[in-house]
């Protein structure tokens, strides 16, 4: 019960999170501290968090009732919510864009979760010393086993016992190191997911040109899953060289020169790594080029699914599509064939790293002598080798980096984009804040010579020397012939045409009715409502206002009806009076009606 609450106040509607009252931030503290109680992690002690014991009794419920269910989880620790998230976010990016660089996603979150991430090595390092010290314990052990040795017997049961601990310590800082990674990488992709959400909503109108909506949905869902799995495989960068190396040492002690047989054949993978990694790379760009094209038909032909299915056009799209994803499946073999290349020649390298040594190593002398010792140890430092990061992921790290590389540079361009003109910053509205430059008082929309256009590079605007003075309190109509620029100054008003010069002052907040009605995939409330408080009395005002109160009676659930995808089982005119009574109801200083009553 105490969860549901706390859930209920954290994600509902009204979040007190957001408003602004002067008992908020009490509010706020006390549902923190009640989320911290909720979810054990926060509150586990030092041995139930590296032991993941805090974990046990979801595991133990989950077991007797053969289900879980959304009730049984706990909630997430503040820290690790969206709204956390994208605050501290946006703090690092806005001290970033203060020194005028262009948005680069990885630099400002390596700067944001640099401690973390720096910890999170440590535990990488700890480890990787714990996975070499069974060899060096088994060399010990089978030293102390030999006849002609004198050691005490208490030293047999010391590396015994050393040999004993060494994995368990060694399997606590892995898991401890995968946790946390996991948990700093999930962080990032829900940074990265808000910020391209909010830059979608950002963009200029040359920018919505280039960018589809099937390109920013394969950047939500796919490029920023290709960039946490680099992240998630960061560490194998220097932790892989570091293996290598410690491996390569303790089988120099073993076999002198002989383990340089080994290495070369080491230095030999290099190149041929290097060139797999290349050709990954350029299969992956051809990949992402033909799932764009393929997203942008796929949402062309449901938006005109009505008109497809009325001409029997079925045959034709589907075999469109089917043409696009057979090239887009030719890349994904090229890149299957060339991982799986490369991790088979990877997989066996420690063999052949092993059988070279052991040759070379009985060649080179005939005093030479493989015995039990030399022989156990060092196929354990192979072993070690063969299963760890060193060559069986190292490949794959490369082949990670590659495509993440193509998906960054993606993210990059993308959050680049041409946004919204500047002064669009001052138009307050419910998605933007407070003006903080008004104009005169008795105005509330002022342009002085300003020239705009629709696009960026253009020299040429599509409408000039735009001179407009509007009072508050007054109704201005725009009138003229069609194609004359009625519409374009709206936008231009609303910042979403791009200004090449003149100033624009706005002063209040704007709610926007277009010529073509937005409507949401939900009820009639919740389209009118938009998010906001339910105000009975104000809202049955505006149905009359608008006139929906006839429309609503033929409904049989009312204003609870469910609207389908763009409103369509509703006439022209009803989205059209639900789209005015949804400006109405916003209660803003300016309302911009391109023709919504035509």
């Amino acid at each position: 019960m105490v969860s549901r609450i706390i859930y209920w106040y954290l994600y509902a509607d009204h979040n007190p999170l957001e408003l602004q009252d002067p008992w908020a931030p009490v509010l706020a503290d006390s549902i923190r501290a009640l989320a911290w109680l909720a979810n054990p992690e926060c509150w586990a002690s030092f041995f139930s968090r590296i032991t993941f014991s805090w974990f046990t009794n979801l595991v133990i419920r989950t077991w007797r009732r053969k289900s879980l269910h959304q009730e049984d989880l706990w909630l997430l620790s503040f820290e690790n919510t969206s709204s956390s998230l994208m605050q501290t976010f946006r703090q690092a990016y806005n001290k970033y864009r203060a020194r005028g660089k262009r948005f680069n996603v990885m630099i400002i979150l390596l700067r944001l979760y640099l401690p973390e991430l720096l910890w999170i090595a440590l535990l990488k390092l700890i480890a990787s010393v714990f996975l070499f010290i069974n060899p060096i314990m088994l060399n010990r052990i089978i030293t102390f086993l030999k006849p002609t040795n004198q050691e005490p017997l208490w030293r047999g049961f010391f590396y015994s016992t050393i040999m004993f601990i060494s994995p368990m310590l060694e399997s606590l800082f892995t898991n401890q190191h995968e946790y946390q990674l996991n948990m700093i990488t999930m962080r990032m992709k829900t940074c990265m997911t808000a910020i391209v959400y909010h830059k979608s909503l950002r963009l200029s109108h040359t920018a919505k040109q280039q960018f589809s909506t099937g390109e920013i949905v394969n950047l939500i869902s796919v490029d920023t899953l290709r960039i946490v799995d680099l992240i998630n495989n960061i560490n194998t960068l220097w932790s892989a060289p570091l293996q290598i190396c410690i491996g390569l040492y303790l089988v120099w002690l073993q076999l002198s020169y002989a383990s340089l047989a080994g290495f070369s054949y080491m230095l030999l993978i290099v190149p041929v790594n290097i060139m797999l990694t290349n050709l990954i790379r350029s299969f992956q760009l051809r990949l992402m080029t033909r799932k764009d094209s393929r997203s942008k038909l796929m949402t062309e032909i449901l938006d005109g699914i009505k008109v497809i299915k009325l001409n029997a056009w079925e045959r034709h799209f589907e075999s469109k599509i089917n043409n696009l994803r057979a090239l887009e499946m030719k890349q994904l073999k090229y890149i299957a064939y060339c991982n799986t290349f490369m991790t088979t020649f990877f997989s066996s390298g420690a063999i052949f790293v092993a059988l070279f040594s052991f040759m070379a190593y009985t060649l080179m002398s005939v005093d030479n002598v493989l015995d039990a010792n030399r022989a156990f140890v060092s196929l354990s430092l192979f072993n070690i080798i063969r299963m760890c990061v060193p060559l069986t992921f190292l490949p794959l790290f490369f082949s990670f980096a590659g495509i993440a590389f193509v998906s960054i540079n993606r993210l990059n361009e993308f959050l680049n984009a041409v946004e919204l003109s500047d002064y669009s910053e001052n138009i307050s509205s419910p998605a933007r804040p407070e003006s903080t430059e008004s104009t005169a008082d008795d105005l509330a929309i002022r342009i002085q010579d300003g020239n705009f256009n629709w696009i960026t590079d253009d020299p040429i605007p599509t409408i000039h020397s735009v001179n407009v003075a509007i009072k508050k309190h007054s109704l201005v109509a725009i009138v003229g012939g069609v194609g004359c620029g009625k519409s374009s100054l709206l936008s231009a008003i609303l910042g979403e045409m791009e200004k090449l010069n003149g100033k624009v002052e706005i002063d209040g907040r704007i709610a926007y009715v277009p010529q073509e009605a937005w409507i949401l995939n939900a009820t009639i409330r919740d389209n009118i409502l938009l998010n906001k408080k339910y105000d009975e009395k104000k809202y049955k005002k505006v149905l009359e206002s608008c006139a929906l109160q006839l429309d609503l009676a033929m409904f049989a659930a009312g204003d609870l009806t469910e609207v389908g995808e763009k409103g369509i089982n509703l006439s022209g005119g009803q989205k059209q009076r639900i789209s005015l009574a949804r400006a109405v109801y916003s209660n803003s200083d300016i309302y911009l009606l391109d023709n919504p009553l035509r």
